[in-house]
């Protein structure tokens, strides 16, 4: 008659595998907390998706998610509409200085890019050199649309005002951060519109006004926002249309 031979190791090595019954608890313990946290998780994104939860009755009518609610047109406009007309559309969605305006550059030596006051002679200037801020016409949004360059608007005016705010979220959790955000905003009554960023790693929530709201930012605070490195608040203070 055989002996019974001890249990081998998971790795497939021939050392036994002995746990004692505290090993075994403390991995149960941590099993049932991961579960935890996995079962939070999945009700915060049912909540977000606006999914009705396990066992409930089936409402009426079906429920509509959170991310991709449905919106009466906002405009006429659309991909038949004349240049004129879709420059003037993204002119009363996006107000913001007339007379400034940002535009993208990359560095083709590091690949680092961002966004800078547009100046006369396509230069960023020379140091101590005074610059002539290029006016945002016309021809410089149609060329945006078109996609010959890529510019930003300055949304704060100068009587500290603003016809519209846009919010950006990035890293790992910004989708159902943004979700979290639109479903605020939703419940609220205020409309809001998400867009992929253009990296594609982020979004941006924008909320448009009828009327100019105070930007409700003192000098400091709206130093601090300009200063930011990434996203919709650029280093020099603009909004990335």
């Amino acid at each position: 008659m055989l002996a019974p031979a001890d249990p081998v190791h998971p790795s497939g090595s021939a050392q036994p595998l002995r746990a004692s019954s505290k090993d075994l608890l403390e991995r149960l313990e941590q099993a049932e907390q991961q579960l935890a946290r996995l079962r939070a998780d999945n009700e915060r994104l049912r909540v977000l998706l606006g999914q009705p939860a396990p066992g409930a009755p089936t409402p009426d009518e079906p429920a509509v998610p959170t991310l991709f609610p449905t919106h009466e047109p906002a405009s006429p406009i659309d991909s038949s509409a004349s240049p004129k007309e879709k420059v003037a559309l993204m002119r009363a969605l996006f107000r913001g200085q007339d007379e400034v305006y940002a535009v993208r550059w990359t560095n083709s030596r590091t690949g680092k890019a961002g966004y800078a006051p547009a100046v006369a002679g396509a230069s960023r200037g020379a140091p101590g050199r005074s610059k002539r801020h290029l006016p945002l016409t016309d021809e410089v949004i149609q060329e945006h649309l078109v996609g010959a360059k890529t510019i930003g608007v300055y949304p704060l005016l100068k009587d500290d005002t603003c016809w519209f705010l846009a919010c950006d979220f990035d890293g790992g959790s910004w989708a159902l951060d943004a979700v979290a955000f639109l479903d605020v905003c939703s419940r609220h009554g205020v409309p809001a519109a998400l867009e992929r960023s253009r990296s594609g790693d982020g979004g941006h929530v924008s909320i448009l006004f009828t009327s100019p709201r105070p930007g409700g930012l003192g000098p400091p605070a709206r130093d601090r926002v300009a200063a930011r490195d990434d996203g919709h608040a650029r280093r020099d203070g603009s909004c990335q249309l």
